[in-house]
């Protein structure tokens, strides 16, 4: 399974948990950003410690959402799976109770749809690239023998 396959997943997780405790405890997304970290719900999503550390230094949460957002580089999502999580952070408190959760239902969609298309191509091309590295290796040993 490819990287940006297991962010993706880690971002529907982490979309599912802030639904969940929005409609049982509608706490502060920053308290559901705090649990979620604790408990690792989408441990393959660095950028989320830099809002917590971003937000306890004096950072708005949507502020510090968006800047940690642009900050981490080293994963595998692209502008649109970016994209994605920024609308998340601007849903997070800012309406009622239900708006939130439609709003998230919506944004989980959007990345089951990201999901299932990075795991189609990493189908197709990661078989290309095995083959590649196969043909690659015997070359490279023949031209050394």
């Amino acid at each position: 399974m490819s990287r940006r396959v297991r962010q993706l997943e880690a971002c529907i997780s982490l979309t599912e948990f802030f639904k969940a405790q929005l409609a049982f405890t509608m706490a502060e997304p920053v308290s559901i950003l705090q649990e979620a970290v604790s408990r690792r719900v989408a441990k393959n999503l660095s950028f989320l410690s830099s809002c917590l550390d971003l937000y306890e230094q004096g950072e708005i949460f949507p502020e510090a959402w968006k800047k940690s957002l642009q900050q981490e580089r080293g994963d595998a999502l692209t502008n649109e799976d970016r994209q994605i999580l920024l609308d998340l952070g601007e849903v997070l408190g800012s309406t009622a109770l239900q708006g939130q959760l439609d709003q998230l239902n919506l944004l989980e969609s959007r990345f089951q749809i990201q999901q299932e298309a990075a795991a189609q191509r990493y189908q197709t091309t990661g078989k290309l690239y095995q083959s590649l590295g196969l043909m690659c290796g015997l070359a490279l040993v023949i031209l050394l023998w």
